[in-house]
């Protein structure tokens, strides 16, 4: 994005403080080891640093102008652009805001408790057939990473799919605000970052944000399995269209997509897909990868692309080329018979039902040990304890051999356990831990069975998904 130094200031709502006020600006960047020539600087304080005291390295580094707060104060060249504003965080979304103004795109944001950015790579799959169709890359979905997204966007998009994120109240809502989403999406309403939004009327608050940005002129997607958006959704009075395992037509839905019978194998699974809209429409679709909410990701992006022109015919073919992400469900030969279902990025109760759910699945199919690795489900405030134990009685129905668990809640876990926690339950320190626990079982001769990781993404089981794929410590025949 190119804009001139006065007219940021005007955008943003600040001041310029010194520098040409024509003075021209290329990109933006908020890290200052990324910085390229021209660029402007978003000082933005973090936890761990604060923006402003890089400032002066973004001059060396090539940078033409810093966005800083009113109290900045270094000694800099004359020619240096500086603009000041009372929060550059708020400020790269004001800039952000300007830019989407100006986009001919539509713009879909994406939300929910479970299954956002699965959902994203499969609703840009499915409008890529059609459209010259653009996504926010892999975490870009808080109050950073989706200004960013928005200012990379090309010119000739037509079509932005956006994925928006929250853990405190207000999140969703200035999201949308700097978004301004033609079509939103919620996925579920579900047990998420309970920490900052307190309840599930909480995360139902956060989530219908988005509805809000919509508008009477914008379109609703929901997923009809959930109570609390078929609800939402009645009392919406824009356009809206409904995806879900089951059901009929929604009243007041433009369509609504269901799924028949789903069989499962080893490589993905087969299901009947229905429209139902003005006449119904019928296509048996393929995807890689195994689990329901795989498929209701996938209505979902059947529904969006039927809103816009594609054919379910032809979203069936590019569902054909989605696979399961890394850190997200992939399913992984790392050696021998041994395969690993990585599920380590993040997790919260529903994510973590749903991943045991494929565990349990593809268990019926592959050979040999069934191990899990989980980790504790961060964020969930007064909640935690109990969820913890409720994911040990759910556990009860798993087939697994054995557990290792790392995390504040092995109290709770190995009481939701019963019985089975003395039999298979692993207590460890840290992910490094469990990694040493696993080289033992390979060491020993394990050359079957499968793997899964999964907890939340501070608690780094991601590392011991590396250390996996990587192989140098397995035993070798």
């Amino acid at each position: 994005m190119k804009i001139r130094l006065k007219e940021l200031a005007e955008v943003i709502g600040g001041e310029v403080r010194q520098g040409k006020p024509g003075l021209m600006l290329n990109g933006v960047s908020t890290d200052s080891r990324a910085v390229s020539r021209g660029n402007v600087f978003f000082a933005l304080k973090g936890e761990r640093f604060d923006g402003h005291q890089f400032v002066k390295d973004v001059e060396q580094k090539g940078a033409f102008a810093a966005v800083v707060r009113r109290d900045f104060s270094c000694k800099l060249s004359r020619d240096f652009g500086l603009v000041s504003v009372s929060d550059p965080l708020y400020a790269l979304g004001e800039l952000a805001r300007f830019k989407r103004a100006g986009m001919k795109a539509k713009v879909i944001g994406i939300t929910g408790s479970v299954g956002k950015t699965t959902t994203k790579e499969m609703v840009s799959l499915v409008l890529s057939e059609k459209f010259k169709t653009v996504k926010s890359e892999g975490n870009f979905n808080n109050l950073i990473g989706v200004p960013l997204a928005i200012l990379k966007i090309p010119v000739d998009t037509e079509v932005a799919v956006l994925e928006l994120a929250s853990n405190q109240r207000g999140e969703i809502a200035r999201l949308s605000e700097i978004a301004q989403p033609d079509i939103g999406v919620i996925t579920r309403i579900s047990e998420a970052h309970l920490m900052g939004l307190k309840d599930l009327d909480g995360v139902e608050r956060e989530k219908r944000a988005l509805m809000g940005a919509l508008g009477t002129g914008g379109i609703f997607v929901f997923n009809s399995g959930d109570p609390r958006l078929c609800r939402l959704a009645m009392g919406f009075a824009g356009r809206k269209a409904g995806f879900g395992l089951r059901g009929e037509r929604l009243r007041g839905a433009e369509i609504t997509v269901v799924a028949g019978k789903i069989k499962g194998g080893i490589q993905g699974q087969k299901f009947l897909v229905r429209v139902l809209g003005k006449k119904e429409e019928r296509s048996l679709v393929e995807i890689c990868g195994l689990g329901e909410h795989l498929v209701e990701d996938a209505l979902c992006a059947i529904a969006v692309g039927r809103i816009l022109g594609v054919s379910l015919k032809q979203s069936g073919e590019r569902l054909k080329c989605f696979k399961p992400m890394p850190g997200r469900g992939s399913l992984e030969n790392i050696w021998k018979g041994i395969w690993l279902l990585d599920e380590s990025y993040n997790a919260n109760p529903e994510s973590m039902r749903q991943a045991l759910k494929v565990f349990s699945e593809y268990s019926r199919r592959i050979s040999g040990k069934k191990i899990l690795v989980l980790g504790e489900m961060l964020e969930l405030g007064e909640s935690g304890a109990k969820s913890h134990q409720e994911l040990g009685e759910f556990l009860q129905d798993i087939p697994f051999d054995e557990l290792f668990y790392t995390g504040s809640f092995e109290k709770e876990l190995a009481l939701g356990l019963g019985k089975y926690a003395g039999k298979k339950l692993r207590m460890c320190k840290s992910p490094e831990q469990i990694e040493e626990a696993l080289k033992l079982e390979f060491c020993e001769g394990l050359e079957q069975g499968l793997i899964l990781l999964k907890g939340s993404h501070g608690i780094g089981l991601w590392n011991l998904a590396r250390a996996l794929r990587e192989r140098s410590w397995f035993r070798r025949s």
